[in-house]
């Protein structure tokens, strides 16, 4: 695992897009795209988002990464 304030930061990225910390893609993009058509005119709001939904597929990526070594 990282630092804690990457923890932190990903805890965050979760709770801005309203989703549980074991969700699903499909639950990611969904909560992202749901939320982009709220905030649209809000360039600030979007980059928080786009910031958030970054973070979280990186982590997802990676748990998918291990878990397919561990298969090895």
């Amino acid at each position: 695992q990282g630092a804690p304030d990457e923890d932190d930061s990903l805890s965050s990225a979760f709770r801005l897009l309203g989703i549980p910390d074991d969700a699903t893609y499909d639950q990611i993009t969904d909560a992202f795209i749901d939320l982009s058509e709220m905030y649209k005119a809000d360039p600030l709001k979007m980059q928080k988002l786009e910031s958030a939904k970054e973070k979280i597929l990186d982590q997802f990526i990676i748990c998918i990464k291990l878990d397919l070594m561990k298969k090895k």
